[in-house]
């Protein structure tokens, strides 16, 4: 599935609706590769040992020069010797001129590439699969050990999913009616809506938010469409 099919344009639209911009600022994780900068940022502090301030802005600084795309970091398994060693050679020396030892900067650079090509192989190279997948198990774990009388089992799932969404920011999908009207209306599945958004790096809860509100508008607009026929008939 490319990046011009059905369901990409679909999700390109959902992003650009009005009022889009207010549902995206409401959610720490706006974009995937910030969790992606993140988990570098979290295994720097375990290879380096500087105050983590010191690290936070190492790990920022190799981020605004581009050297943070794990992507890249994956490919150099079975990239040239010249391609690995520019990437990791600018890497290092980055790390070397803001401060750490030698043997420090070899090890963080070791920690970088060998995170993306576990990531790559186990999740596709995407940090939010390897949340979602776990975060999913948390919800079915949930909904068995509290069998809610008061819910039915599909309502217990998307408040647990919603919760998880709320308190841990995991990029997990709620499941609400909503999100299934909404692939009826544009011929795809949940899972195409789910890669597609895997493809662009939007955090899927954020997907969640902009359906549901695109679809409750929708349904406003034929309610008051529906009272506008409604009084021009009576009118007759």
């Amino acid at each position: 599935m490319t990046k011009h099919s059905d369901v990409h344009h679909a999700i390109a639209k959902l992003l650009t609706i009005p009022g889009a911009d207010s549902i995206i600022e409401g959610h720490q994780w706006r974009h995937e590769a910030d969790r992606e900068h993140e988990l570098i940022f979290a295994l720097l502090t375990r290879a380096i040992s500087l105050p983590e301030s010191d690290v936070r802005v190492i790990a920022n600084r190799l981020k605004f020069v581009g050297l943070l795309d794990l992507d890249e970091w994956a490919e150099l398994p079975g990239a040239s010797d010249r391609e690995q060693d520019v990437l990791e050679r600018r890497t290092h020396d980055i790390l070397v001129e803001s401060g750490v030892d030698d043997h420090e900067a070899s090890r963080a650079v070791g920690a970088i590439r060998e995170v993306a090509t576990a990531l790559r192989q186990n999740y596709d190279g995407k940090v939010q699969r390897l949340l979602r997948k776990y975060g999913d198990q948390m919800v079915d774990s949930l909904v068995d050990k509290f069998e809610l009388e008061s819910l039915s089992k599909d309502e217990t799932r998307e408040a647990f999913a919603y919760w998880l969404q709320n308190v841990a920011n995991l990029p997990i999908f709620i499941g609400r009616p909503s999100t299934a009207r909404f692939c009826e209306m544009h011929n795809m599945t949940v899972d195409q809506l789910i890669r597609a958004a895997d493809d662009f790096n939007v955090n899927v809860a954020i997907l969640d938010d902009l359906i549901h509100g695109w679809i409750g508008a929708l349904d406003a607009k034929n309610e008051a469409d529906r009272n506008k026929n409604d009084n021009r008939k009576d009118e007759l």
